[in-house]
């Protein structure tokens, strides 16, 4: 009898170690299947509330993002990590509602949910939105088309010195003259017969003046009621209002061909003087032009767009006819004829200057015309596409500018690409963003929508602890070692890859 005792007690013991041995490694197994499991979890949860986005964004500007609103009036952290422990919870525990509790070999809870960092559209000014446009149309366009609008932009650079040194020289000119004033006064005093007959002259400057005192609309449109009179109150809207802050993104893409790409997705979305075949219902009309100006008013940010269109042919032009020998002995012998009975040289050049400052503004206006008539306007002028003549300057409004075009030009949204290129970027970005958020709230239920809502990144802690299941029994417990596990995974989700 103690003999067999003596081996029932060994037997005992071997079998609860070879138990032990055996639950524990099962135990270490079930473990590992839990970290599967629950990384599983979160990155199905993140991608599940990835899933909303916010439909009308997406179907209208091909961009993705999440309400983190919710449709109210602020950012809801607490509502992002509530959605996300309930997306959990159904991989988590997809027999629970079956109650088939003891079939769940795993006994994951979810401990904490925590909302780390959230990027949102406004951030950084507006990078976060700007990231998503240009990840769209790099998929969308050739690199032979931003290859050609880098030659559009690099000429839309140089010709703004040349815009610049137009107006420069029409200051000097200004200037010149009228320190010539008194010499002049002498002279027509002394022989005021040549004077009169100087008078008689046709005066191409005189006459342009004539033509710069018509409004500007006026003088490019021959019916300015079909000119859009919508406006917008720009005080609550993104680029005016105080926004919610997010964390941004870690980076950006930045430099020429980033601002090309953004320009083309603002140039396919948005509507302008030309377009016929956008809906802009409850919005504003000139859209680009609203992006390059950043009035309240259609009218406002036309005549903003005309006068930068006029400053860049102003150059050009001007440009061109210094060129042209045979322009400039128009020019000057039209001087002459004004004001050669001075027999004051520095008048006379100082006249001629005026002249030919006068012919580009001149064909300067005939261009914008040409655009806004949908036709094309050469970047560089010569003899054969120039449109304007000294003698006739003073018809130009009565000129038919529809039928003056170039095949070979640029349409009026390829100068608003160069405008666009050459204006604030940051500006235009917050800009675009105000015209989404009128046209989402206008065209769609989401009245209460906002861009400072709207995100395309989140980063979240979630803690979560895995109860024992094969070493329940207490002894095993304790000599195991291998109680409940707390297990915690950082994520960061995003619609882009970044």
């Amino acid at each position: 009898m103690r003999t067999s005792g003596v081996i029932t007690v060994y037997l005992t013991l071997i079998f609860t170690i070879v138990t032990a041995l055996i639950l524990t490694t099962a135990e270490s197994a079930r473990i590992q299947s839990v970290r599967m499991l629950t990384e599983t979890a979160v990155d199905s949860s993140m991608e599940s509330f990835l899933a909303g986005y916010q439909r009308e964004l997406l179907e209208n500007y091909d961009l993705f993002f999440f309400d983190g609103a919710f449709g109210g009036s602020g950012i809801s952290r607490m509502g992002i990590e509530g959605r996300m422990e309930e997306y959990m919870d159904y991989t988590l525990h997809p027999n629970r509602e079956l109650g088939l509790k003891f079939t769940d070999f795993y006994q994951v809870n979810p401990q904490n949910v925590s909302l780390g960092k959230i990027a949102l559209a406004t951030d950084d000014r507006g990078k976060v939105f700007r990231s998503q446009a240009i990840d769209y149309m790099r998929s969308s366009i050739g690199l032979d088309l931003i290859e050609a609008l880098t030659e559009d932009y690099e000429w839309a650079m140089n010709n703004l010195n040349e815009s610049n040194a137009f107006t420069s020289k029409e200051q000097e000119t200004k200037s010149s003259l009228l320190s010539l004033e008194e010499e002049k006064g002498k002279a027509d005093q002394e022989k005021s017969q040549e004077a009169e007959e100087a008078k008689n002259q046709k005066n191409p400057a005189a006459e342009v003046e004539s033509i710069r005192s018509m409004g500007i609309l006026e003088l490019m449109y021959s019916d300015t009621s079909k000119v859009s009179q919508k406006s917008i109150n720009t005080a609550e809207l993104p680029s005016k209002r105080r926004l919610n802050h997010g964390d941004g993104l870690e980076q950006y893409e930045e430099g020429v061909t980033a601002d090309i790409l953004f320009q083309c997705y603002l140039m396919k979305k948005f509507a302008h003087a030309a377009s016929k075949d956008k809906v802009t219902e409850g919005n504003l009309q000139y859209q680009l032009e609203y992006l390059i100006i950043g009035k309240d008013h259609d009218v406002d940010n036309l005549k903003g767009v005309i006068n930068r269109l006029l400053l860049i042919r102003e150059g050009a032009n001007f440009v061109y006819l210094l060129t042209d020998a045979g322009k400039v002995a128009e020019a000057y012998s039209a001087a002459a004829l004004l004001v050669g009975y001075t027999c004051l040289p520095p008048l006379i050049e100082a006249t001629k200057y005026a002249i030919l400052l006068a012919w580009a503004y001149a064909e300067s206006v005939m261009d914008v015309r040409i655009l806004l008539a949908g036709e094309k306007v050469a970047l560089y002028k010569n003899a054969g596409n120039w449109k304007t003549s000294l003698a006739n300057i003073g018809e130009l409004v009565s000129k038919d500018a529809g039928s003056m075009g170039d095949n070979n030009g640029v349409d009026y949204e390829g100068y608003l690409r160069m405008l666009l290129l050459m204006a604030n970027q940051e500006e235009i970005t917050m800009r675009a963003m105000d015209l989404i958020e009128i046209q989402l709230q206008h065209t769609t239920e989401n009245y209460n929508l906002k861009m400072d809502h709207m995100a395309a990144m989140i980063e979240t802690t979630i803690e979560m602890n895995a109860e024992a299941f094969f070493l329940t029994l207490p002894i095993l417990n304790g000599y195991s070692g291998i109680g409940s596990k707390r297990i915690k995974i950082t994520r960061k989700y995003g619609y882009n890859q970044w």
